[in-house]
């Protein structure tokens, strides 16, 4: 989950180039929908792609097809999308905060707002969630919708922490969100955690390395040694991870994620005496020896 740039360019040129161009399977096909591409970019920007506002388009199957068949079979002319495609290649899923985002989320699914198929601002990159949220958009009864990479600056700030005994094996994790209640985002969060987020193997990738955290430290955190003196400067040591995970990767990024949760007081006193514990049975162990 993270707030990234919109394409800087609308690209409807080279859309309505492709609707026009007499030597594609489309042509005629999509001669009107060429002269609504300006139109149609700028409402949904206008509309910041919220489907609060955006409804399904209306084209005629026949145009929906088409151009459906062009993002599938894109022309030189629409080079762009594989272009966009790659362009968060290494970076943090900004759908799911995940990693490896080599595909294209269209946002308002393609299939149901085709008039969209081809608009840069609809094209997220993404990572596999892009097929896990499948045609999951909006609940239309509380108008709760998933969140957009290119228009919720709200993806910029912290938004979740997990909650879970430190002792329990294993761990059993609960989503804590950092929105209050009355921000007018919470429930949109709610709605992208559960259709989004939930839906990866983000609580597979906790588990797991919160138990490498857990039982074994030196393996790791780096340079763990250097910072475990005393409760205090372990806490700082963990607050410094979680800020390198952010600065790195994005606030909401799952290893910042984890970081900022096991960076909570609570759960650092605890690792910090299991730690210590550890230690002195070792130590005891070694002697009876």
């Amino acid at each position: 989950m993270k707030n990234i740039d919109k394409p800087i360019d609308p690209r409807t040129d080279y859309i309505k180039e492709a609707c026009t161009n007499s030597k594609l399977k489309s042509y005629p096909k999509l001669l009107k929908f060429s002269l609504r591409a300006e139109r149609i970019e700028k409402y949904y920007d206008s509309c910041s792609g919220s489907p609060n506002i955006i409804f399904e388009s209306k084209n005629s199957k026949e145009e929906k097809d088409e151009l459906v068949y062009l993002y599938d079979n894109p022309p030189n002319c629409l080079s762009y999308i594989g272009e966009q495609r790659n362009s968060e290649a290494g970076e943090t899923c900004p759908m799911c905060g995940g990693y490896f985002p080599t595909t294209l989320d269209h946002f308002l699914p393609k299939k149901k707002y085709s008039d969209y198929a081809l608009l840069p601002y609809n094209l997220v990159p993404a990572c596999d969630c892009n097929q896990k949220r499948g045609d999951r958009t909006i609940d239309h009864c509380t108008g709760a919708r998933v969140l957009h990479p290119f228009y919720d600056s709200v993806l910029s700030i912290p938004l979740i922490r997990l909650e879970f005994d430190p002792s329990a094996r294993p761990p059993r994790f609960k989503i804590q969100y950092l929105l209050h209640t009355s921000n007018p985002h919470y429930i949109n969060l709610d709605f992208h955690v559960k259709n989004v987020l939930l839906r990866t193997s983000f609580l597979e990738f906790a588990a797991k390395k919160w138990s490498k955290i857990r039982d074994t430290p030196r393996r790791t955190l780096p340079l763990f040694d250097d910072y475990c003196s005393n409760n205090k400067q372990f806490n700082e040591y963990l607050i410094n991870l979680y800020n390198t995970a952010a600065e790195d990767d994005g606030v909401n990024s799952w290893k910042a994620i984890l970081y900022r949760s096991v960076a909570e007081q609570r759960i650092s006193d605890w690792l910090f005496l299991n730690y210590k514990r550890t230690a002195i049975l070792r130590i005891l162990n070694n002697r009876a020896k």
